[in-house]
């Protein structure tokens, strides 16, 4: 009996997470459609209260709603979920590293990342990306590829990462924040 009703728990958090990223795609989509042709062809979709304008990604407004969904998500299915605050930075080399979160950075996230992935600009310079269904070896490899491809393709410039992952660290949103 326990064991069915772990299946159709894990079933019932598979079929959420499906509809969040359909939600997300449906969002990312609207906001390409937005960009391309200027208009949208439906109802009209204010996309500039849940992404940043100056890059592109999702909001801080967005990542706090989205963020508790996600723990939640991954505590019904039993699944890791890693959460990682980046700060892009450059001149690392010279005396004064500073931060620099531009479109050249979200496209780089945006392009390294999967579509289930989500990227999010935070207040100041801060940048966040929530990693569904990926334990904390596989958000270091996420985020070392990351790394890598912003320093070839954005010389003199890297990340600074901090990394926090669902159960390992913390059981809610905000103790993931903190760690």
């Amino acid at each position: 009996d326990a064991l069915d009703r772990a299946d159709a728990a894990e079933a019932e958090g598979e079929e959420m997470a499906a509809r969040a990223a359909r939600f997300e795609a449906e969002a990312r989509s609207a906001q390409t459609q937005l960009h391309e042709v200027g208009a949208a062809t439906g109802p009209p979709i204010d996309m500039a209260q849940v992404t940043d304008e100056e890059t592109g990604l999702f909001n801080e407004a967005f990542f706090a709603v989205t963020l508790e969904k996600r723990v939640s998500a991954a505590r019904r299915g039993l699944r890791p979920l890693s959460l990682a605050l980046l700060e892009p930075v450059e001149d690392v080399q010279g005396d004064a590293a500073r931060a620099v979160v531009d479109r050249d950075v979200a496209e780089c996230i945006l392009d390294t990342l999967r579509d289930s992935d989500i990227a999010c600009r935070l207040a100041g310079p801060m940048l966040a990306v929530i990693l569904e269904d990926t334990p904390e070896n596989g958000a270091i490899w996420t985020l070392e590829r990351l790394r890598r491809r912003i320093s070839e393709e954005l010389p003199g410039r890297t990340l600074w990462v901090g990394l926090s992952c669902y159960p390992a660290y913390g059981f809610d949103a905000d103790q993931l924040i903190t760690q």
